[in-house]
């Protein structure tokens, strides 16, 4: 019997051990978190006050929409060397920062992204759920150059079409952002290993700056992207295509398409095709 009181005391002291160290990591977490987001705010600070350009990504962990918003802001950040600010909507309007925005909480809806150009506030794009306009506010405030809305660019189901009627080459990516496969406007299930999409994405920016090509993308679930896949999926007699995949088009029919599970498979395919050597 003493025996068991000696081992309920030792197990009931582990606990509080235990606890006790549970508790004190939390508190070193918060402080540090504190410590972060008062950097992150003062590094904002700085730069208002020296007038420089910068792109701050508001946004929330609680904020469901943006768990997709942020995979853009990352391929954004890799592929085209930008850099965002990541704060949450109180960030924005504590008054610390009030005086340089003149910003109401009211005015900032997740996910957005705020233009800042030489320290002015240029625009707020607010509920960013797509890049239908994102790309354009970055070219129309400066922060990409205007060639970018000719490559890596959505493209409109008038648009594909009005090129797949013609003898010019059409180089079309098939891209979503989230875990799923769209077939034929219905989501299922990935059961096919293909190459991850942001670094499918990635790699197409980098081939096309390196050998000066031009590609569009149709974003699944954007308006018309399935009228183009049912088009691609008709000429190439498939029932469907999964993953990020490529496909060529010329006089009214797709000649070639690479549904990609290797990004080592991207440059011999283009390359196959002519579009570089």
């Amino acid at each position: 019997m003493k025996q068991k009181k000696i081992i309920i005391l030792i197990a009931t002291i582990f606990l509080f051990i235990f606890a006790m160290v549970i508790i004190a990591n939390d508190i070193e977490n918060s402080k540090k978190e504190e410590k972060e987001v008062e950097t992150g705010m003062k590094k904002l600070e700085k730069k208002f006050k020296r007038r420089e350009n910068m792109l701050i990504y508001v946004t929330d962990d609680s904020c469901e929409l943006c768990k997709e918003t942020d995979k853009m802001i990352d391929f954004y950040e890799k592929a085209y060397n930008l850099e965002f600010y990541r704060t949450n909507k109180e960030g924005l309007t504590n008054n610390d920062l009030k005086e340089y925005f003149g910003l109401e909480e009211a005015a900032i809806e997740l996910p957005a992204v705020v233009y800042i150009r030489d320290g002015m506030l240029k625009g707020i794009d607010n509920k960013i759920l797509t890049e239908d306009y994102f790309r354009d506010y970055l070219v129309e405030y400066e922060f990409l150059d205007k060639k970018y809305l000719e490559t890596d660019y959505r493209i409109t189901y008038d648009q594909f079409m009005e090129k797949y009627k013609t003898d010019e080459k059409q180089i079309i990516f098939f891209y979503n952002y989230g875990t799923n496969i769209y077939y034929n406007g219905k989501k299922k299930k990935n059961k096919i290993k293909y190459a991850n999409r942001e670094k499918v994405r990635e790699e197409l920016v980098k081939l096309s700056k390196n050998h000066n090509f031009n590609y569009k993308v149709v974003f699944f679930s954007s308006e018309g992207s399935d009228k183009i896949y049912q088009e691609v999926l008709k000429s190439t007699g498939k029932k469907e295509l999964g993953g990020s995949f490529i496909v060529l088009t010329q006089n009214s029919q797709v000649t070639d398409y690479l549904e990609v599970k290797a990004l080592n498979s991207i440059s011999p395919f283009l390359e196959k095709n002519n579009i570089y050597e």
